[in-house]
């Protein structure tokens, strides 16, 4: 089986336990790294747990 290596915002949000608008906003922010394809953004596995842990050391 292949590891996700990308997520799109409902995956990201489900994986971190947070809501898909907070991913959204973080995007939009620039706090977190996102590709757009299309319509579509998509989180790499590496930045989403980056962006994560910087969470839980903020907190």
């Amino acid at each position: 089986m292949i590891p996700q290596i990308a997520y799109d915002i409902q995956e990201a949000a489900a994986a971190v336990s947070v809501s898909p608008s907070t991913i959204r906003v973080e995007i939009h922010a620039g706090q977190l790294r996102a590709k757009k394809l299309g319509r579509a953004y998509r989180i790499g596995a590496e930045e989403l747990r980056t962006w994560f842990e910087q969470l839980a050391d903020a907190g």
